[in-house]
């Protein structure tokens, strides 16, 4: 139950429909409360001015349709931005969208100003009107005003493909900081471990969100090793091997186990480091199409790119890493993407996708030396043949020699020196 409630509060459309709901609730019952304290303490009541009991109504119902208009407002530039993201930069940043806590907040403020105004307009006594609780709503109506100029401002920056393309990729980079700062090698697994129950998927899907710290907790607690089969991001059918567990724990201690990893039915915001490059490889695509022919997006995904991975390529060349318990023993051995299968999956598609854009492919020599300088000896070998590749493409595209020098000379001296083969040039 735990793991189900944390997931679901990381679901977008979860957020966007109980954070404004729970923001205009808490202000509609304000206004109860403020005239409960007025009727208590008579004290407030001379802190506002005297309201007639019409001007007050009059007010009240202003203020109410006021907030109820800037609501539709709000939700139709909402639908408009999500409209623009969805045709310009691509439809899955629409996830991304409804959880932004601005459109959360200007709804629920606007919501919550249309309830406050209704309740406190139901609570009108005509001998004593509640002359702070008026006052309150019409210092509420100013916020909601602010909050609109505010919100529109944030939304006409929302589509924003460069601005888009930074906060993605200052995701990457804390996504990649993270997991590199909580796991340890797989040196460190006892040799005798046994992997003697197996955990299968019982929907088809694509394998979500890993709770790690809850399945470290579940297997401390069995006394037993979880090994993740599945990487994030995988497309898994009902039946497949997802986690292999060492022992044989009970039933409780497996489904403790088992809930700690989502199986959903597409790929979502949870995989953080798998979905953020998605998301940047399908933008760069996006702008090299045809359609679109927008090589500056392209080398702005390409930058970003280079610039996450960039902290990863020190690492070790292994796709298994684990958590360790407080005791150090190790508990949890998860698959994820090593930093050759991150350089791969990055630049690959890129690319191919800008074969014949002389620009692209400057930002790409680039990218590599960025990179280049920065690698193991492991991680230098793998962008040597990425280099391979590049000088490939560019034989490939008939390009003029000069265009082709002003790509190479971006690369430093040892990846210059790359030739291609045979293979790689057919």
């Amino acid at each position: 139950m735990k793991s189900w409630l944390a997931r679901r509060f990381r679901q977008p459309l979860f957020l966007l429909l109980t954070v404004p709901a729970g923001i205009a609730l808490s202000i509609g019952v304000l206004s109860y409360v403020l005239i409960w304290l007025e009727r208590r303490f008579p004290v407030l009541t001379e802190l506002a001015p005297d309201i007639p009991l019409g001007v007050a109504e009059a007010l009240l119902t202003v203020i109410a349709g006021a907030a109820m208009t800037a609501l539709g407002l709000t939700y139709s530039l909402t639908l408009l931005v999500f409209t623009l993201a969805a045709s310009a930069i691509g439809p899955r940043l629409l996830k991304r969208f409804t959880s932004d806590p601005i459109n959360q907040v200007t709804a629920g403020v606007f919501g919550g100003c249309f309830l406050f105004a209704l309740a406190t307009m139901a609570q009108l006594d005509k001998d004593d009107p509640p002359d702070f609780t008026i006052l309150t709503s019409c210092l509420l109506a100013v916020l909601t005003i602010l909050q609109l100029i505010f919100f529109v401002r944030h939304v006409a920056g929302a589509v924003s493909v460069d601005d888009e393309v930074a906060s993605i990729s200052v995701r990457l980079t804390d996504a990649l900081a993270d997991r590199r700062s909580r796991y340890v090698a797989l040196s460190d697994v006892p040799e005798d471990a046994r992997f003697e129950t197996e955990i299968a998927a019982e929907t088809a899907g694509y394998v979500g969100e890993l709770l790690d710290e809850a399945v470290l907790e579940a297997a401390t607690d069995a006394d037993v090793i979880v090994k993740v089969k599945a990487s994030s991001g995988q497309f898994v059918l009902a039946g497949d091997t997802i986690m292999d567990v060492t022992g044989k724990p009970d039933d409780d201690a497996l489904a403790a186990i088992k809930a700690c990893l989502s199986i959903e039915p597409s790929r979502s915001e949870s995989c953080r480091v798998e979905f953020s490059i998605h998301l940047l490889v399908e933008i760069g695509l996006r702008a090299l199409s045809p359609g679109v022919n927008d090589p500056f997006t392209a080398i702005a995904v390409v930058d970003a790119l280079s610039g996450g991975i960039a902290t990863a390529c020190d690492d070790v060349d292994d796709s298994d890493f684990g958590l360790k318990d407080t005791d150090g023993k190790i508990r949890l051995l998860a698959k994820r993407l090593s930093p050759k299968d991150l350089i791969g999956q990055a630049f690959h598609p890129l690319r191919a996708g800008g074969a014949r854009s002389i620009l692209l492919q400057q930002s790409l020599a680039r990218a590599y030396g960025r990179m280049y300088a920065g690698a193991n000896t492991t991680m230098r070998a793998t962008l040597e043949e990425h280099v391979a590749l590049l000088r490939a493409e560019l034989d490939r595209g008939n390009h003029l020699s000069a265009d082709v020098d002003s790509v190479l000379e971006f690369l430093p001296a040892d990846l210059r020196e790359v030739e291609t083969t045979a293979d790689e040039r057919d």
